[in-house]
């Protein structure tokens, strides 16, 4: 609610988290003021530092590099599931196999 009247800088309609975003804003029956579309987070989060706008984007690495200011989102519960797949019957490389370990153990609250 307390971003309704800001102008909103956002990634393209096809992006996934553009959806949810747009099911966020639904859901607490604002009709977003959108000024910019974009492909890339940090584009976006570059797009707020020079005051274009807010957006809402999770919290990757590179973030604390901006001069922004990062909120948390209390209504509604902003989250999104995230997943790793790979075949049971091929072995996995090293390279990843420790990529696998690591997006687990990254991700795993």
């Amino acid at each position: 609610q307390e971003i309704a009247n800001e102008p909103i800088i956002t990634l393209k309609p096809a992006y996934g988290l553009r959806i949810l975003l747009d099911r966020f804003f639904k859901e607490v029956g604002i009709e977003p003021q959108i000024t910019f579309e974009g492909e890339e987070i940090m584009t976006l989060a570059g797009l707020v530092e020079s005051e274009l706008g807010v957006a809402i984007i999770p919290h990757i690495a590179g973030l604390d590099q901006l001069n922004i200011i990062l909120l948390p989102i209390s209504t509604p519960k902003c989250f999104r599931t995230i997943g790793i797949a790979w075949n049971k019957k091929r072995n996995l490389s090293h390279a990843v196999q420790k990529f696998k370990n690591f997006v687990i153990e990254y991700f795993t609250p």
